[in-house]
């Protein structure tokens, strides 16, 4: 008899479903691990107040933006992956550093256009 629960979805709304709930799943395996890091070694005195806050702030909007953006296979492929290796070998000290605050990308005070052939112009 089929699952009472999944009658009526297609293939393609149960990968989507398996695949949220994988994402579910490593998103808060990965916030306890990198919480009892932070934690840890903050009691410890290896961390300042102000980054240990902006991580605990900061840490699981900015893990959760990579990690449901259904977009993020396409161009960091192995993204996922890379995150779940680093949880496995509880490597918080790594993934946590990835994921506190935003990292700015800019021209570097370049202003203005910048054209290296005619075609790029």
């Amino acid at each position: 008899m089929p699952d009472p629960l999944i009658v009526g979805f297609s293939d393609s709304e149960m990968k989507n479903a398996n695949e949220l709930l994988d994402d579910l799943t490593l998103y808060f395996d990965i916030l306890k691990g990198v919480n009892e890091y932070l934690d840890r070694n903050y009691q410890k005195g290896l961390i300042i107040e102000g980054i240990y806050n902006k991580a605990k702030t900061y840490f699981p909007i900015n893990l959760g933006k990579w990690l449901f953006d259904r977009r993020i296979n396409s161009f960091a492929p192995n993204f996922k992956e890379g995150l779940k290796k680093a949880a496995s070998e509880n490597r918080w000290d790594h993934i946590s550093e990835a994921f506190y605050t935003d990292i700015a990308f800019g021209t570097g005070g370049i202003r203005g256009m910048a054209a290296f052939t005619v075609d790029e112009f």
